[in-house]
């Protein structure tokens, strides 16, 4: 209905071709809502908006005032809900890119060659690899973390 456009729908709806695929569709189902068989006030449903002002007669559905209503509003709660896990994806794919990027900015823990490492631990300084290495290990498991949790809202629906 969004390419149509409510203006243009509107002006349909209120043609006499309407009126008579109205009238057709209205008789066909016996002037009864096809939900809960009331007899009225009427309403002729579209069930896909892909040919309007074209529509086939198996496109067109009676249906009470009621029951109309409803099918609108679970639509909408559908596509609202949709909508939803929709935006809850794009904020955990933004949460990983900025944690990618904040992953770039860090610099790189340089790799200690084995004839170095024997000089630190002579020099003192192994406690200071030995707390890189800790940090390292950290940071991979908190990507680890981050990985299951996206994966987890990815199938959150």
């Amino acid at each position: 209905m969004v390419r149509y456009g409510r203006k243009r729908y509107d002006r349909y709806l209120n043609s006499t071709t309407w009126a008579a695929k109205r009238k057709l569709v209205l008789e066909r189902d016996g002037r009864r809502c096809q939900k809960c068989q009331s007899t009225g006030p009427l309403h002729v449903h579209h069930l896909t908006y892909d040919r309007i002002g074209h529509e086939l007669l198996e496109d067109l559905q009676t249906l009470c005032k009621t029951c109309h209503a409803a099918l609108h509003r679970e639509r909408q709660r559908v596509r609202n809900e949709q909508r939803v896990a929709a935006n809850g994806l794009r904020a955990a794919a933004k949460q990983k890119r900025q944690q990618r990027k904040q992953a770039k900015s860090r610099p790189p823990i340089p790799r200690v060659p084995q004839q170095r490492k024997k000089r630190l631990k002579r020099s003192g300084l192994a406690q200071e690899n030995e707390r890189l290495h800790a940090i390292q290990a950290e940071n991979r498991e908190h990507r680890v973390a981050t990985r299951k949790r996206l994966a987890d809202l990815a199938t959150w629906r």
